[in-house]
């Protein structure tokens, strides 16, 4: 099998990924770019912003018409939530916030992409002692018949270690028309294999990766898979060029994939800006049973990264499976949950992706240089020569030519040995280490060009005679079945999702609260005492989580009064009151058995928080007198999470 060391490929890493040194991955461009159906998302012309608009239930027409009369543009609507994503001039903005049928407008902010051998990551978190557990009396797990939606940049389905049969998915709704009438007419994509946002399709590789941490199959080749059964239904939101899309997507894309019946959603991505209508949103698809797992980030510091820390999603952090650390590039905060594998993760990709040379019979591993010709065959193949800094044409008719970083750009330095003969570049480091070059936008070259570490370099140099022949590979081809290393808390998420999967598989009742208190309850403490800020409750042990599921379940009675450890919302204490009816108030109030944090989210999109910890929640509300408000109510502490409602109050 081809094994990628690097993701050299994948425009989306510049910001998502890490190599294992710390230091900032800097290619900004990929040779697998191509026109797409479905772009990176894009900015609002000037004097324009895209937000979510939240609108009165019953006026939701009026603030449609007043949209296109201000010359905006509407993207999604999420009726359960009572919102629109929309893009509209500032002006018109403006003019909307003052309107009666307009509750609130905010920014609908960024998400970025966060990135059968049984791989270290897979054996430090007991996955083949979960394979083996039979799990509620059934056969040993698998996770068959489990259903997990990804949202993702789509999935090669025809890679050898992935199951066709098993991936299912759909384009995320990426066009919207205004008819005649004014009306919102929303044209989806096709989804035939000539499309360009064809969910099978990945040219990024960040889809299929993930995708195989969760569900590459058993067939003694390439990885394995942490539930190598379940199915996989993808929603494609991320284009070839993997780099942004809008928290809107995100959130249509959920609510699509909860649509198809999956159990989980993985969201290997994030952005740091927040947003109360996809809070909400994620909110109601939790309460709807749909266990939602999220990358915690990869800035390396101790800020919030978005959906993973809502309340209703599970942070993942990155550990080195090597050494049982937190990842320098892990974020670390008070929402980290669990942690998981996410340094150097071996998994499945949808392209080749190979640079090397082979000398005298020994092969040193390289990277492909960005934008030069693929090797014809097997390779290609010539007497190896030392051309310096390259940055001068030589006579090199033939020969395969070795040089050094600097002095000119790598671009300058192909280029002169292509026009010097020569069949193919070798450029190596100045400094320890490898590298990965671009010829840069725009530039190519008819030769292949990798380059390798400037240790590899300094031997090869050493060795040269001008006579002994040295064969270059260069293959960076699209749709084969590969394999790459990566870092990143993107790679972290899917082995939490995978295990999500055989745990549902074991106890399909459970409800998305108990799975997560199974996770905390069984993960193996690291960093200081108890839960922290870097590993959360610490790492998954998916055999323990089982157990501990069992354990769960077994003192819910089958699904009575929870056990006294559990965090729960006591049944019945649940209730709303009209405070004065003249001026709107109102009061939401409930009971929990252990002390708790609060939140309140309205079907509008509303949400609102109590940080204390209390047993008894009380919020207080003014809206309007005769008003109709459909809410749900949320405590979480360390024992666990309850949800109850929704419910249905008027005020009168």
């Amino acid at each position: 099998m081809s094994i990628i060391s690097s993701p050299n490929l994948a425009r989306a890493f510049v910001r998502s990924m890490r190599n294992i040194s710390g230091q900032a991955i800097l290619l900004t461009a990929t040779v697998l770019s191509t026109t797409t159906n479905l772009p990176a998302a894009q900015l609002p012309p000037q004097g324009s912003s895209r937000v979510y608009i939240q609108v009165d239930g019953n006026q939701k027409d009026l603030v449609l018409n007043n949209i296109q009369r201000g010359g905006g543009v509407v993207h999604y609507e999420f009726d359960s939530l009572n919102a629109l994503a929309a893009t509209l001039p500032d002006q018109a903005i403006e003019a909307l916030r003052k309107s009666s049928s307009v509750l609130k407008i905010e920014p609908d902010p960024a998400r970025y992409l966060l990135s059968s051998e049984i791989t270290p990551g897979l054996a430090a978190i007991e996955t083949e002692a979960a394979w083996a557990s039979p799990g509620s009396g059934l056969t040993p797990l698998s996770g068959n018949g489990v259903k997990v939606g990804v949202i993702d940049s789509g999935i090669f389905e025809d890679h050898v270690d992935l199951d066709a049969s098993r991936i299912t998915g759909e384009p995320t709704q990426i066009l919207q028309r205004v008819n005649a009438k004014g009306k919102p007419q929303y044209e989806t994509v096709n989804l035939g294999p000539d499309d360009e946002a064809y969910w099978a399709r990945d040219r990024d590789g960040h889809g299929t990766h993930v995708s195989g941490t969760i569900a590459a199959i058993l067939n003694n080749d390439g990885v394995a898979g942490v539930a190598p059964n379940a199915s996989i239904h993808m929603i494609k939101v991320f284009g070839d060029d993997g780099t942004w899309i809008y928290s809107s997507s995100l959130l249509n894309a959920a609510q699509q994939a909860a649509n198809a019946g999956v159990s989980a959603i993985n969201m290997s991505l994030g952005g740091s800006v927040p947003s109360s209508t996809e809070e909400a949103g994620m909110a109601q698809l939790e309460a709807g049973g749909v266990v939602l797992i999220a990358a915690a980030g990869n800035d390396g510091n101790g800020t919030y990264s978005y959906p993973a820390s809502y309340d209703s999603v599970i942070s993942v952090a990155a550990i080195d499976a090597s050494t049982g650390v937190v990842a320098n590039f892990s974020q670390f905060n008070d929402q980290v949950e669990i942690a998981a594998p996410g340094v150097s993760v071996l998994s499945t990709v949808p392209f080749a992706n190979e640079g090397s040379v082979t000398f005298e019979g020994t092969k040193y591993t390289g990277n492909p240089v960005e934008f030069s010709a693929d090797s014809a065959g097997g390779g290609d193949t010539g007497a190896l020569v030392n051309g310096g800094f390259g940055d001068t044409v030589g006579s090199w008719s033939g020969k395969v030519v070795l040089v050094e970083r600097g002095a000119v750009s790598f671009y300058d330095k192909v280029r002169n040995v292509e026009h010097g003969g020569g069949i193919a570049a070798i450029i190596y480091n100045n400094e320890p280490g490898n590298f990965l070059g671009t010829l840069g936008d725009g530039n190519s070259s008819t030769i292949p060009a990798i380059s390798i570490s400037q240790e590899d370099g300094v031997v090869l140099r050493g060795l040269i005679d001008g006579q002994k022949a040295a064969t270059v590979v260069k293959d960076t081809s699209i749709n084969s079945s590969s394999y790459a290393a990566w870092d990143g808390t993107s790679m972290a998420t899917p082995h939490v999702t995978g295990a999500v999967a055989l745990l549902l598989e074991a106890y399909p009742n459970a409800t998305p609260a108990q799975v997560r208190k199974a996770l905390a309850d069984s993960a193996q403490d690291l960093g200081a005492p108890g839960r922290d800020v870097y590993y959360g409750h610490g790492l998954l042990q998916i055999n323990q989580a089982l157990v501990a599921l069992a354990a769960i379940l077994s003192g819910d009675g089958g699904g009575g009064d929870p056990p006294a450890d559990t965090l729960s919302i006591v049944n019945g204490s649940v209730d709303a009151q009209t405070v004065n009816a003249r001026r709107g108030t109102f009061r939401i109030t409930w009971t929990t058995n252990q002390a708790a944090d609060g939140t309140v989210t309205f079907s509008n999109g509303g949400v609102f928080n109590q940080a204390e910890y209390t047993t008894s929640h009380r919020f207080d509300f003014r809206g309007r007198s005769g008003d109709t408000y459909t809410y749900s109510v949320r405590s979480s502490n360390a024992n666990g999470t309850d949800t109850a409602g929704p419910f249905v109050f008027t005020i009168n």
